[in-house]
């Protein structure tokens, strides 16, 4: 009797184990593949980085990474027309492209605007999203968001509005700078 009373308490512990660690396995498992898909992004950057630092100065710039305007009002032009249509499709209302500059230290030539506009949180964080997988690639920097306005619609859900300013910026196709 005494046996099986020590094996029952061994299959309660193990089952109550089970039973306990079983959701943290799931989020390790869960973690290990965001680890494993984290990894590969480094993995891709590493390469398009090392492609980057092997090219002479007379290599030419991958198609995905270069405007095909070799010269900084034909890139600025084409960079508005680009933005003007993403923001209206993301419901995000510009307010103002101007001519901007290229991150301090860029030694390629490179054409930049800043861009102002305002729109609700969501909408603007699906034109910055669609924004960095445009191709040719665009660069983004000084980005500033400043809520401006809090609403709630008739089913009580919260809106907020944002104001946002950046500059745009992409590599051109061998003109100059």
């Amino acid at each position: 009797m005494g046996l099986i009373l020590a094996l029952l308490g061994i299959v309660v512990a193990a089952g109550g184990f089970w039973l306990a660690t079983g959701p943290l396995q799931a989020r390790v498992a869960g973690t290990a593949d965001a680890l494993a898909e984290a990894r590969a992004e480094v993995a891709a950057l590493e390469t398009r980085i090392a492609g980057f630092q092997a090219a002479d100065d007379d290599a030419a710039l991958p198609a995905d990474v270069v405007l095909p305007q070799a010269g900084v009002a034909e890139a600025g032009v084409a960079m508005q027309e680009r933005l003007t249509r993403l923001a209206r499709a993301h419901d995000v209302a510009l307010s103002s492209l101007a001519a901007g500059v290229p991150p301090d230290g860029l030694t390629l030539p490179a054409a930049a605007l800043t861009v102002e506009g305002e729109g609700d949180l969501p909408d603007v964080m699906a034109f910055l999203d669609a924004l960095e997988r445009q191709a040719p690639r665009l660069g983004l920097s000084s980005l500033m968001l400043v809520p401006q306005d809090v609403a709630q619609d008739m089913d009580g859900r919260v809106a907020l509005r944002l104001s946002l300013r950046l500059t745009v910026w992409g590599l051109l196709n061998g003109g100059a700078g």
